[in-house]
């Protein structure tokens, strides 16, 4: 049996490998894993539907899903072209650490945030409170002892707040459900 070494094109930690001793080699058969430590990046497949609102160079909040629970910042630094592909691969967003000496490992897993838009000084309510009839969208308000139906124009919108854009005013008392 004939013995070959192989060497990486890189500095850097074997993380697994794909065959045993003694086990026979084909041509371009992958046979390990090499990381280089000091460049990890983080990937993550995103919903398809929240793609088209995340570009290179967007920040994000990066959480450890790991027992140090680290929190820090990141960038998008790589999308998936197109929307076709049915391979997971394909449609990984890559960030990259932009907090200095975060200390990443191979099989870290975390948690990322990536903002696609934020908005200072602006009126939002709970999603409760906001009432919908006939696609119009309203609140009501305590004026004194009445009660007042205001429809408002909604804007940007999280699963615990909904902007509101026009139709109220900071300081009026909305009644929830």
């Amino acid at each position: 049996m004939k013995s070959n070494e192989i060497k990486a094109g890189m500095d850097g930690q074997v993380v697994s490998l794909a065959i045993t001793t003694g086990s026979q080699v084909n041509a371009f058969q992958m046979v390990a894993t090499v990381v280089d430590l000091n460049a990890l990046e983080l990937t993550a497949i995103p919903k398809t539907e929240d793609v088209p609102f995340i570009g290179i160079g967007q920040t994000a909040i990066i959480k450890l899903n790991d027992a140090r629970g680290e929190i820090f910042e990141g960038v998008v630094h790589g999308i998936p072209v197109g929307t076709s592909s049915q391979n997971a691969i394909d449609q990984l967003i890559h960030f990259q650490t932009t907090t200095p000496d975060v200390k990443l490992s191979a099989s870290v897993t975390a948690t990322i945030l990536v903002s696609a838009e934020s908005k200072t000084n602006v009126l939002w309510l709970p999603p409760a409170a906001i009432r919908t009839y006939q696609g119009e969208s309203y609140v009501l308000i305590q004026e004194g002892d009445t009660v007042k139906r205001v429809n408002i124009v909604l804007g940007l919108q999280t699963p615990e707040r909904i902007e509101i854009v026009a139709g109220l005013e900071a300081g009026q008392k909305v009644i929830g459900q």
